[in-house]
């Protein structure tokens, strides 16, 4: 999907844009500034694959959650798995003890990172092992929540993103707004209530900013 989306995103982007060429063509227009310009207001397009990338929710599918071999201490270049704790289909939680190593003859634990479902176990016992292996395949499934707070968080993203790129929020952004805007669009793309809440504040203060200048140069104005 993301591939694709990319490949469709050559119909505007210069040089070859031929959809804005088409469109140039058309309008009698300037084949080349109209490429630039469907470029600039499209740019959102070539953020929405990113958001397929990192929040897969947002396309209803799991995100990966696979368990690998940590980083071995010393110079040991392998480890041996001695016990597999979960099978196929199992349910893991943040902190599980998912495996045991048995490295430089002392057992060490693998947690999980993060809950998940298990898909595949890669390496059974007695699997020998190196650093960033992949012990367990494994996957998040996309909940309700997941899926809502995709969406929230791209659409509140969206609004910030437009704001940032075109510099101008209800009036012509300042660079310490600019700034402001750029931390809150991060935030509000990334899917959770602490970041969405955390980019609404910050997208909030400019806001409130320029929309207080905006007052005080209609009180000028009115009183000059």
């Amino acid at each position: 999907m993301i591939v694709y989306w990319f490949s469709q995103d050559s119909n505007i982007t210069p040089p070859v844009c031929v959809a804005a060429y088409a469109g140039a063509a058309i309008a009698g227009s300037d084949p080349w500034i109209t490429g630039w310009t469907s470029f600039k207001y499209a740019k959102l397009l070539y953020v929405v694959p990113i958001l397929m990338a990192f929040t897969p929710s947002i396309l209803f599918q799991a995100k990966t959650a696979n368990i690998t071999m940590p980083e071995l201490e010393g110079d040991i270049p392998f480890a041996s798995v001695m016990k597999v704790n979960v099978k196929d289909g199992d349910h893991y939680n943040e902190g599980d003890v998912v495996a045991v190593l048995l490295v430089d003859d002392q057992p060490v634990e693998v947690r999980a990172e993060r809950e998940g479902d298990v898909t595949h176990i890669s390496k059974g016992n007695g699997s020998m092992v190196s650093a960033g292996d992949i012990l367990i395949l494994g996957e998040q499934m996309a909940t309700p929540h997941m899926i809502i707070s995709s969406f929230v968080s791209a659409t509140l993203g969206t609004i910030a993103f437009s704001a940032l790129t075109m510099m101008f929020w209800v009036r012509k952004t300042t660079i310490f707004e600019w700034l402001l805007l750029a931390a809150g669009t991060i935030l509000l793309y990334t899917p959770g209530l602490v970041t969405d809440l955390s980019g609404l504040v910050i997208v909030g203060c400019v806001w409130f900013l320029q929309h207080r200048k905006n007052k005080r140069d209609e009180l000028t104005l009115a009183t000059a």
